[in-house]
């Protein structure tokens, strides 16, 4: 007994270890009976790493709220909103220390009361895994964070004082100088250490919530997998008496309960801290891409010739340096050349320590050709990059004359118009290497990191033994990877020798892309040459042909070279790629054949009262504890990828259920009505504008075109909020359509019409979201100079939509900024109404056809019967064929009335915006730039799409509908009986009638309509209205005769 409770405190303790060496620091772990020295040890903690905090947060935000430069306001509001987050976390776990404790109590009894040896084994497992993400999250947090600190301090910054410049270190916060002066030693230094201690503070914190979230729910799922393991086995043992099985049946019952107990507890610590996460995640996410974007300076041309060519090869000389594969030069020190060849002889032993236990196992150990086939893709990738390492030390020399080359191009180049096309070749050649080291690495590494996370169960003797699975197979002769700690040394030595052979690839594909963009350019200075040489005179075109002839030779002696570096390296990745998509092909088709497995537990061989007391596990199970961020988002794979759901939830114009929460309905109440104050801020000041202070005709349709785009928005937003239990019964009436299906083709066909639902969705948000972002953020980006009087004029950015000055003058900053970040939000707004309604539109008709598909097939097999019908009669499939017909008819209906105004604002709305981009296009061609006029391309694409979709939508049900009355008359009727192929009469009258999607009620939407009024409707009305412009102007202008 006493060597049980030793192993159960072993385990419980190996469970929550780590919790506890995160939490204890700082003052959050619960205790048990703890005695007052340790509780006023801990109050004292908990008071140091709160002063901490609040010594970082609290003069950060004084400094943001007195700073007057924007710019560094936003600056400053990244770091403290991780502070923040900090925080409110810390706050929230304090107040749930109680419930912590609960939870630590419950999986410690979990533990104790494990009995057999293969249910510790699962939570052993699941505890592991527990373990590894609350480690894995510690070093990416703690790593991340404090080296973002320690690099902040360590730079130096110059502050003018007066007439003095000192220097004096940079705090990760920036800080109110009203409270301490920290340009001064040693207040400076005090303040970064301070601000270093509460780093450490609010990453643990994190940490903390991270890990207890992870080893909590872990617990969970490995008492869930004994749960299911014990149901499986219930009826395994036939002879058992009826009783026995009852009372496993009970204490499954009561297990099942616990958990479920257990899960809620974790909802309800979790849902404040996921709340304060996702949300401060988010903004931090957004304002890092703000810095990244603002701090990207362009490379100024008056840099020295030599920075252009190390900016051009630097991702280069990071690929290639850390495999020894850089090529020296003669400036090389001894040191530098030794320390390249140890780099390259550790390579090849980490690529070479790869493939040849696996060439071994492929040859001596392993028997199946299937298993042989499956596992040749990930050792050829290997061999690949040996192949590619030994030709880049191969042809370093010539890689070193290519880099030399490329350096006296850069050299030699004397005009900025060269040097402007070559730093552009040279920036895309960048973008491409550094594109590619992103999807070479991630790709291979999650391949490495998923089969290393996927454990596999092995027999070893009489013995079962769990193992990690190897990227590549290892031959067992030479090391025995199937025992710990051999596997996991294995493991990370082929996750080494992965990583070198990716940046082998990465290598090779940066040089070339870099080598070939560097060609391009030479290219572009070479036709600008060529196309100056007939404005110079004869004496001096004969010297710049000779020019350009030496030019011309220069440029295809390093395409000579070139070539020759590169033809090993891309026969190697042709045929090696070539080699991996066809075996990822073959896996493909046999992962196809195997299907898919599904585990049920064989009730029917319980008594009969048994297998019953089974429906209360099952109608239990359905209903599931959910973990929210904040009681309002469910935390799951299917919230990342539920389309409409996503289009129509941040705008509040998701339905509700019976069931919803205060907390929800007030929550989307909230959105309702900041979604209607920001579009009222963009339309009505706009209105205003356009009626009372712009005098300009051409200005004032400039303008009402982005106000139509709003205008429309917020009609269609009225409409969704007006039809929303419309929306919710479409949505029921889907849901029961699953249910009631139960044959697998029926259930084919509809997830096949769902996917394609679901794409158009998704194609429809990306060209409605890009569009109008597209012309905001080119407007945005677009500096206007306005004229304020007295001669004087300023610069400011131009916005989406005009705005009215008296109400907020836009020309000064920050009201210029914030109005056009504001325009931004509402567009957004705008924009995700659309696509929630063209979604919308899209997944309901879609459905309805998968309906009308199963429909036909139905009648295709009416006479016949299928499998499972043969031994009913005709007339009551008949009768099952009529109440589906109906009931898609009714389905169809209720579309028509949710869609119909929405469809009539986006038929006349789009119609006018392309009549509006048509005008724009014509009179101000001359006066767009490259960018303007592919954002009206972009948006002209957008609308179309918006009024092909709803006019596709409609012919698709129209033509479906039509198509059941049809197959009803071809079917072999008069092989049915007479009363029943009389029945048929009613099914094919009823499909002549056809229920039709209208806009408004007034114009059908077919694909007749799109061509019709869409194309026709707005160049007829373009060029009309620039006629009638023209005329109009002839008749303003006076008459000199």
């Amino acid at each position: 007994m006493s060597h049980s409770f030793y192993v159960y405190q072993q385990d419980s303790e190996y469970s929550i270890q780590l919790n506890r060496w995160f939490l204890k620091p700082i003052g959050a772990w619960p205790g048990t009976n703890t005695d007052i020295a340790g509780k006023v040890l801990s109050r004292g903690i908990q008071f140091v790493c709160h002063s901490l905090i609040a010594f970082t947060v609290v003069p950060c935000a004084l400094y943001i709220i007195f700073e007057p430069d924007v710019h560094l306001k936003l600056k400053a509001f990244g770091p403290m909103i991780h502070w923040l987050m900090g925080g409110a976390n810390y706050c929230s776990l304090l107040m749930r220390s109680y419930k912590i404790r609960k939870c630590v109590d419950h999986m410690r009894a979990d533990w104790q009361y494990v009995g057999a040896t293969r249910d510790r084994e699962v939570m052993l497992q699941n505890a592991k895994f527990g373990r590894f993400v609350s480690a894995f999250c510690a070093v990416f947090m703690q790593g991340g964070v404090c080296s973002y600190s320690i690099i902040t301090t360590l730079t130096p910054m110059n502050v003018r004082i007066g007439n003095i410049t000192i220097t004096t270190h940079q705090l990760p916060c920036p800080f109110y100088t009203e409270l301490v002066d920290t340009r001064y030693s040693p207040a400076n230094e005090i303040v970064i250490v301070l601000q270093l201690l509460s780093t450490i503070i609010v990453n643990s914190v994190t940490v903390g919530a991270c890990s207890l979230a992870a080893v909590f729910a872990m617990h969970a799922c490995g008492q869930l997998s004994i749960l299911m393991m014990r149901l499986d086995e219930l009826v395994d043992e036939t002879e058992s008496e009826h009783k026995v099985t009852r009372r496993k049946l009970a204490i499954i019952v009561e297990q099942h309960l616990r958990v479920l107990s257990f899960v809620s507890q974790i909802e309800t610590i979790m849902h404040q801290i996921c709340l304060v996460e996702l949300l401060g995640c988010t903004t931090d996410i957004c304002m890092l891409g703000y810095y990244t974007i603002t701090s990207d300076k362009p490379i100024s041309v008056s840099y020295r010739r030599n920075e252009h060519h190390d900016h051009s090869l630097q991702l280069n000389r990071w690929f290639l340096k850390p495999i020894g594969a850089w090529p020296e030069s003669r400036v090389t020190t001894i040191s530098e050349r030794l320390l390249s060849r140890i780099i390259q002889i550790t390579c090849y032993a980490l690529i070479a320590f790869t493939v040849i236990p696996s060439m071994m196992y492929f040859y001596l150990e392993e028997q199946d050709l299937d298993t042989k086939m499956r596992l040749v893709g990930p050792v050829s990738h290997w061999i690949m990059s040996a192949l590619n390492y030994t030709s880049l030390l191969w042809r370093g020399k010539d890689i070193r004359c290519c880099i030399q080359h490329m350096k006296n191009d850069w050299c030699t180049v004397r005009r900025n118009v060269d040097r402007g096309a070559m730093q552009r070749y040279a920036k895309f050649g960048r973008s491409m290497a550094a594109f590619c080291a992103v999807f070479m690495h991630c790709g291979v590494f999650s391949y490495s990191v998923v089969n290393s996370l996927t454990p596999i169960i092995i027999v070893v003797g009489n013995e079962t033994v769990s193992m990690r699975r190897l990227p590549c197979p290892f031959y067992s002769k030479l090391l025995d990877t199937r025992q710990d700690p051999m596997n996991e040394i294995v493991l990370m030595t082929q996750f080494l020798s992965g990583f070198i052979a990716n940046s082998v690839m990465v290598s090779a594909c940066s040089l070339a892309a870099v080598f070939a963009m560097h060609v391009c350019g030479q290219f572009a200075v070479l036709y600008m040459w060529l196309n100056e040489l007939t404005d110079e005179e004869k004496r001096t075109s004969e010297s710049k042909l000779a020019n350009i002839v030496e030019h011309h030779l220069r440029v295809l002696n390093f395409i000579s070279r070139f070539e020759k570096i590169m033809n090993q390296i891309c026969m190697v990745q042709l045929v090696g790629c070539t080699l991996n998509l066809c075996l990822l092909g073959y896996c493909s088709i046999k992962c196809k054949k195997v299907g898919e497995m599904a585990y049920f537990t064989n009730w029917y061989y319980l008594p009969h009262k048994t297998a019953l007391g089974m429906v209360l596990i099952i109608s239990r199970s359905r209903f599931i504890i959910k973990i929210t961020a904040g009681k309002l988002i469910n935390l799951s794979l299917m919230t990342f990828g539920d389309l409409n759901r996503w289009f129509l939830k941040p705008i509040g114009a998701w339905p509700q259920e019976p069931m919803t929460s205060s907390s929800e309905k007030a929550v989307s109440r909230i959105l309702i009505f900041i979604c209607y104050f920001l579009i009222a801020f963009t339309v009505i000041p706009c209105a205003l504008n356009v009626f009372f202070e712009e005098k300009d005709i051409e200005l004032k349709l400039r303008a009402v075109g982005p106000l139509s785009h709003w205008f429309m928005g917020g009609l269609n937003y009225f409409s969704l909020l007006l039809r929303s239990a419309d929306i919710r019964r479409c949505i029921q009436h889907m849901e029961m359509d699953w249910r009631i299906m139960k044959q697998s083709r029926d259930r084919e066909i509809m997830a096949r019409n769902a996917k394609l639902g679901r794409f158009v969705a998704g194609f429809c948000a990306i060209c409605m979201h890009g569009g109008v972002f597209s012309y905001n953020i080119v407007s945005g980006m677009t500096t206007v100079m306005v004229s304020i009087g007295d001669n004087q004029s300023v610069s400011m950015l131009q916005l989406p939509c005009a705005f009215y000055n008296k109400l907020i003058d836009t020309r000064y900053s920050p009201a210029n900024e914030i109005v056009l970040v504001t325009q931004m939000l509402s567009g957004f707004i705008v924009n995700s109404t659309t696509v929630g309604a063209c979604s919308l539109a899209a997944v309901f008709a879609i459905h309805a056809c998968g309906q009308l598909d199963i429909l036909i097939l139905r009648l295709g097999k009416l006479v016949e019967g299928e499998d499972e019908e043969k031994n009913e009669p005709v007339q009551r499939r008949l009768a099952n064929i009529v109440d589906h017909h109906l009931r898609v008819l009714r389905f169809i209906g209720s579309i028509e009335d949710v869609m119909y105004q929405i469809c009539l604002v986006e038929l006349l709305g789009c119609t006018f915006n392309l009549c509006m981009l048509g005008y724009y296009s014509i009179t101000w061609w001359n006066k767009i730039d490259r960018k303007g006029i592919v954002a009206y391309i972009i948006v002209y694409i957008s609308m179309s799409f918006n009024i092909f979709i709803f006019c596709y939508i409609g012919e698709i049900l129209t033509q479906q509908c039509k198509k059941v009355g049809e197959i009803a008359y071809m079917t072999d009727w008069y092989r049915l009986p007479h009363k029943t192929a009389m029945s048929l009469i009613l099914i094919i009258s009823r499909s002549s009638v056809v229920i039709k999607i209208t806009a408004g009620k007034m114009v059908q939407l077919s694909l007749v309509t799109f061509s019709d009024v869409s194309i026709f409707l707005s160049i007829d009305f373009s060029l009309n209205f620039l006629v009638d412009l023209h005329h109009f102007r002839l008749l303003k202008r006076p008459s000199f005769t």
